[in-house]
């Protein structure tokens, strides 16, 4: 809105020139008598500067323009980017926590048969590191899917923070 004010404000002539004088004023017993003058002048550019000023206020308006335009662009491909983002995590972290309630079920049984000597210990073990390797995976993901929400609720400008129900996947 500036620069296209700017353009418009730039086309009008210069200000006319306005000059009061006085001379001999306050001087008191003197014997010359107090002189006032106006002077009235008006500038004339010369060379096409009015021309070029013009083309100026309109590059920069053109240039205004397409930064608006390429802001707007960028915010979206953001909130897309944010959005999908969002999707992939909660796919991910959904798909970690039914996987890890699986092994928990499996750690449970492994568990019975090394107790009735079955199965070495080594296998719990293997299972519960890799346990514990999904609990981190879980946590690592869950933290992936609270800051891309974040960040989504704040470009979007909402009033409240964005949920992972509130997010809708398009069925292809």
């Amino acid at each position: 809105e500036g620069s296209i004010e700017a353009a418009r404000l730039s086309g009008r002539r210069l200000n006319p020139l306005f000059d009061f004088r006085t001379e001999n004023f306050g001087i008191p017993h003197t014997p010359l008598p107090m002189d006032v003058w106006a002077l009235v002048g008006q500038s004339v550019e010369l060379g096409g500067k009015r021309a070029a000023r013009l083309g100026v206020a309109e590059a920069d308006r053109g240039v205004a323009t397409s930064s608006l335009g390429l802001v707007d662009r960028q915010v979206a491909l953001r909130t897309v980017q944010l959005y999908v983002q969002s999707l992939r995590a909660r796919g991910v972290l959904e798909s970690l926590v039914t996987n890890r309630d699986a092994l928990s079920m499996l750690i449970a049984s492994v568990r019975r048969r090394v107790e009735e000597g079955f199965s070495p210990e080594s296998d719990l073990l293997r299972f519960q590191t890799e346990a514990a390797r999904m609990d981190a995976e879980v946590a690592r993901t869950s933290v992936e899917l609270s800051r891309s929400l974040v960040e989504l609720s704040l470009l979007m400008g909402g009033a409240s923070q964005l949920t992972a129900d509130q997010l809708v996947t398009v069925p292809v």
